[in-house]
C-alpha cells in the first residue's frame, strides 16, 4: 500500500471514529447508558469502537472534560459540537 492509500485508510478510521463519538455525546445526553449504546454495531460494523472506550467517552462528557485538551485522551478531544 502507498503512503498516500495509508493516510487516507488512517484519515477514515478516524471520521469513523469521530462520528461514532458524536452519536455517543448525544446518546448520553438522552440519558442512553453506555452499554446500551450498542446500536453502534449496526452502523459501523468492524469498526465499532469498543465498549469501553465508549464507557470512557461517557465518563469525560459527564464530567465536563470533553472538549478540553489532555495527553491522556485516546483520540481527537473535540467535542461534536465544537467541530467545523
Amino acid at each position: 500500500m502507498t503512503p498516500e492509500g495509508q493516510s487516507d485508510k488512517t484519515a477514515s478510521h478516524m471520521e469513523v471514529r469521530m462520528k461514532q463519538r458524536c452519536v455517543t455525546e448525544f446518546l448520553h445526553a438522552e440519558k442512553i447508558a453506555p452499554n446500551n449504546i450498542r446500536r453502534l454495531w449496526n452502523v459501523y460494523g468492524d469498526q465499532t469502537v469498543d465498549v469501553s472506550t465508549v464507557r470512557w467517552w461517557v465518563t469525560r462528557f459527564s464530567i465536563g472534560t470533553a472538549t478540553e485538551r489532555h495527553a491522556t485522551f485516546r483520540t481527537n478531544t473535540h467535542s461534536c459540537h465544537t467541530m467545523k
